[in-house]
């Protein structure tokens, strides 16, 4: 999920904006607890709205399209993790 190009904007953005709104309005301690419990919430909500879109599913679960790779040259082959009888060349 952090290699999701759009989980990092979602990040920079929420940063971008707590950093605005304490900068802007300079709000007071009950407030920043407020903001804080916000961003826990938009944190811990990115990946439930992952999961709901299908996002995170199909993310996790995708299978590389590798062509015709040579599972005993290749070693970013799909099916490289298996040992295969037949890259023993003695």
């Amino acid at each position: 999920m952090l290699s999701y190009p759009q989980t990092w904007a979602a990040g920079a953005l929420l940063a971008i904006l707590t950093v605005g709104f304490v900068t802007r309005y300079d709000p007071s301690a009950v407030m920043m607890l407020a903001l804080g419990v916000v961003v826990v919430l938009a944190v811990a909500g990115w990946p439930l709205a992952m999961s709901v879109t299908g996002t995170l599913s199909a993310r996790q679960f995708a299978v590389r399209d590798d062509g015709d790779a040579d599972p005993c040259t290749d070693p970013d082959a799909t099916f490289s993790l298996q040992i295969s009888p037949m890259c023993y060349t003695e």
